[in-house]
């Protein structure tokens, strides 16, 4: 949920688990849509854009 900024609906505890609150939410979407994540094209992807980003193409 807080890869994406993802809110469910009924959850007992919305809490973050794995990311600091100090960190943004939706952290992972600059990287990577979640269109793409959901697609099975996430390892590609992720790679290609965190290369890109660092001007390693």
């Amino acid at each position: 949920m807080e890869l994406y900024d993802i809110t469910v609906i009924g959850h007992p505890n919305p809490r973050r688990l794995f990311i600091d609150e100090s960190i943004d939410s939706a952290v992972l979407q600059r990287y990577i849509p979640y269109s793409a994540m959901v697609n099975a094209a996430s390892t590609k992807t992720l790679w290609e854009n965190i290369m890109r980003d660092r001007g390693e193409d």
